[in-house]
């Protein structure tokens, strides 16, 4: 209805459906090709907006391939209509025309992670002054305005211009940064993430957040009629209600958003705790039942990692986790090689073979398996909804709840069962609690989803508030002794 009451306004206005020329350049998730190469078909987030604006607007698009500079002097000179992204300028004001803003864009600067120390920057006035006492050397996108009016000035400085390197593409300024001809780029903080994702960097180049950020516009042609950019600022203003909007969202933005929060370094504690906390919940049950060291070894790496490759193999993820990331392996090992080695001179020194048996002690090490599971199941709950997100699963409410449980719990269960054990964890409430976290965020981020513009913050405070929840959830099902629903079958 909403479309063909639109269309007759513009028929009456006398305005008629037109097709629009329209630039685009590699620049994911915003801008990306699809098939071939050479095919000028492209897909992402701006591109799939845009494509809703002009058939709510009733006017076609033709899609042109060329980078950003090339695209301002295209525009100019009436070789294309419009231009997606740009930042709006005084100069730029006067060869075009802009739509009302669509989205905003947060700059970053990526810096390789050899060389944090003396190039980490984490305000613009520190940026400055590096530059300016040729402290460090930074590159940039030809053509392009970012969210600081300083850095622009410095960019356009002519007397700085030798402390610069302009590249067409942000792609472009991470080989030149991997090179060691720069030593940081700035870019878009989302498209930069995805970046070091897509390119395997995500270890190699940091983050370093400015906190400024800019409203972006579609750029029309002098050429277009005002008409024509009337009818998208008419569908910009209605975009909340746009069909689809959270699919655009949720394919394009939350997977680079949910990676960005936690690969950050908080969260890689937090990780690192939870792999430490299951592996020495594994091993105090090895060293409880007096296992071998082999068998010790099996133990510990069942809770860390036994739900993890469970979640891989069912979502069919290649290469498998275990294998991509090494480091796992290695923290269990040292902690069942120093627990092995701790055990050895206790036993020797202090004769501990009876108290080991006594009360107390077994209640004191039963304690302390159920806080580490508990630190644990928080952290693989984040990773099995991450995992959902980056899989795009749907629904993602139902999915992320699941593989939150598989990924938190699953390795758990495997090292019960191993020991001779299935019915730890099985008197009380434990699965559970990941899946209903895991419910609860994956709910949350399908409802960020449905928003054309998502906040990290938001994000950022739904992963903190399921890990203190997962964590304070079992710890209260112990501290009260709350059981897990039980079938009743008939003696």
């Amino acid at each position: 209805m909403k479309r063909v009451i639109l269309t007759l306004i513009l028929l009456l206005s006398g305005l008629h459906a037109q097709k629009l020329r329209v630039g685009w350049y590699p620049r994911a998730p915003y801008q990306m090709a699809q098939g071939f190469p050479n095919l000028v078909n492209p897909k992402g987030f701006d591109v799939e907006l845009l494509r809703h604006y002009a058939h709510e607007a009733g006017h076609s698009l033709e899609f042109v391939k060329m980078p950003f500079d090339k695209q301002l002097q295209a525009l100019g000179n009436n070789q294309i209509d419009l231009m997606m992204a740009v930042t709006h300028s005084e100069e730029r004001a006067k060869h075009g025309q802009f739509s009302k803003p669509y989205r905003q864009e947060v700059n970053s600067i990526f810096i390789n992670r050899d060389k944090i120390l003396e190039s980490y920057i984490h305000n613009i006035d520190l940026l400055q002054h590096k530059i300016e006492n040729n402290m460090l050397r930074l590159s940039a996108k030809k053509g392009a305005l970012y969210a600081s009016q300083t850095l622009n000035d410095l960019l356009q400085n002519e007397a700085l211009r030798n402390k610069f390197t302009f590249n067409q593409t942000d792609v472009a300024n991470l080989t030149s940064l991997l090179k060691g001809d720069t030593d940081a780029f700035v870019a878009d903080r989302v498209v930069g993430a995805h970046l070091l994702w897509q390119t395997g960097q995500l270890d190699t180049v940091y983050e370093s957040l400015l906190h400024f950020k800019t409203p972006v516009h579609l750029y029309f042609a002098k050429q277009v009629p005002q008409e024509v950019v009337n009818s998208f600022n008419q569908v910009i203003e209605k975009q909340t209600r746009l069909e689809n909007r959270n699919d655009i969202a949720r394919q394009y933005l939350l997977p680079v958003m949910m990676l960005q929060t936690v690969n950050q370094p908080w969260f890689w504690v937090i990780d690192f705790i939870g792999v430490l906390a299951f592996a020495l919940s594994g091993f105090l049950v090895a060293y409880m039942a007096r296992a071998t060291l082999m068998n010790a070894i099996v133990l510990s790496a069942l809770p860390p990692l036994g739900g993890m490759v469970l979640r891989d193999i069912i979502l069919g993820k290649t290469p498998n986790t275990l294998i991509s990331s090494p480091t796992y392996i290695g923290v269990v090992l040292t902690v069942v090689f120093i627990g092995y080695a701790l055990s050895v001179a206790e036993t020797t020194l202090h004769h501990m073979e009876e108290n080991i048996r006594s009360r107390r002690r077994v209640r004191f090490y039963q304690v302390m398996i159920e806080i580490f599971d508990a630190i644990g199941l928080a952290a693989f709950t984040i990773g099995g909804v991450f995992m959902s997100v980056v899989i795009q699963l749907d629904p993602l409410w139902l999915w992320g709840g699941v593989f939150a449980a598989i990924t938190g719990a699953g390795g758990i269960y495997l090292r019960n069962i191993v020991c001779h054990d299935p019915h730890m964890h099985n008197q009380h409430i434990f699965a559970e609690i990941p899946f209903g976290w895991g419910f609860v965020l994956s709910a949350y981020l399908s409802f960020l989803g449905t928003k054309i513009a998502i906040n990290h913050d938001d994000i950022f405070l739904a992963v903190i508030g399921t890990i203190c929840g997962v964590i304070l959830s079992r710890l209260i099902v112990i501290q009260q002794n709350i059981r897990a629903p039980r079938l009743k079958a008939p003696l």
